[in-house]
């Protein structure tokens, strides 16, 4: 299971392309272990987000997706990690708003 340290780590060393990471991608994080509909309801609020739908969930817990989409967030339901694959069915899914997709 990856912890917030290894999160963090993992977006500063993801790389996007030749000279760009996923940090410099990123506006706001908030990783933590714990509730996902907290979670996702601070993030809502620090962005000031009229409703979930424009929020994208990545996780390798079905039970963890199933909360969130929920609240109308679109979900990719990752049991074998965030690859490529989970990737694309998020871009050619979003939004999705409550609806969970599973990566191969």
């Amino acid at each position: 299971m990856l912890t917030p340290t290894g999160a963090n780590e993992c977006i500063e060393k993801f790389r996007i392309s030749q000279n760009v990471y996923l940090k410099d991608c990123v506006d706001f994080r908030e990783i933590h272990k714990g509730n996902k509909k907290t979670h996702l309801s601070n993030i809502k609020r620090k962005f000031n987000l009229e409703s979930f739908e424009s929020i994208l969930f990545f996780d390798n817990e079905l039970g963890n997706c199933r909360s969130v989409a929920e609240l109308g967030v679109s979900v990719v339901y990752t049991p074998n990690g965030l690859t490529g694959d989970a990737w694309t069915l998020a871009a050619q899914t979003f939004p999705s708003p409550g609806k969970v997709h599973k990566a191969k």
